[in-house]
């Protein structure tokens, strides 16, 4: 059993004294889902986990080659900036049964008035630290997306034709209630007048 883990006020995983820069996780000779980083994050604060812990042993090899099996890490052609030893990827091999991969679905990050932010994860169902297996959702990179309400859409549409017109400061027309007063009220006049 090996827990891989950061050090001391770092969010990066190591593993023989080397710095992760990616997780791989692979089955069947091809990558399922790979982290951003070299560490996982989950959706819940606290978002970084103590580290991974594997109850399978974990080679060092210098060739890529998924078809072999087993957990590995190799080389990944960086080094790491503050102690400028060469960096790794770790693979973590599914078909161990250390780490188990659950659904893909929808979560809903934040609200706002102009609509909602919502991000997809999958769960893994692994041991983090010295803990129990435990089921965590990690966030899928690059899936974030927004659905806009009726206001949100008329904000972008304000947004592009100030864009359009080189005004670039809608914030400061959104948060100043006196001004908005005063744009309303002179539209009105232009109403009235034409």
């Amino acid at each position: 059993m090996i827990t891989i883990c950061s050090s001391a006020g770092l969010h990066t995983y190591h593993l023989e004294g080397r710095a992760l820069t990616s997780i791989k996780f692979y089955r069947d000779g091809k990558v399922l889902f790979s982290t951003q980083s070299g560490w996982i994050e989950r959706m819940e604060y606290p978002t970084k986990l103590p580290g991974l812990t594997l109850n399978n042993p974990i080679r060092r090899t210098t060739k890529l080659d998924l078809t072999k099996g087993g957990h590995f890490y190799i080389s990944s052609g960086k080094t790491c900036w503050y102690n400028k030893r060469p960096e790794i990827d770790l693979y973590v091999d599914m078909a161990l049964d250390d780490c188990m991969f659950g659904e893909e679905r929808v979560v809903e990050l934040y609200a706002t008035s102009s609509g909602k932010t919502f991000h997809k994860v999958i769960s893994l169902t692994a041991t983090f630290g010295s803990a129990d297996k435990q089921t965590i959702d990690m966030p899928l990179p690059n899936t974030t997306f927004v659905e806009k309400n009726a206001f949100g859409e008329i904000l972008d549409k304000i947004t592009s034709y100030m864009s359009k017109q080189g005004i670039d400061r809608i914030e400061s027309i959104i948060k100043d209630e006196q001004l908005l007063d005063m744009l309303m009220q002179a539209h009105e006049i232009v109403k009235e007048v034409s």
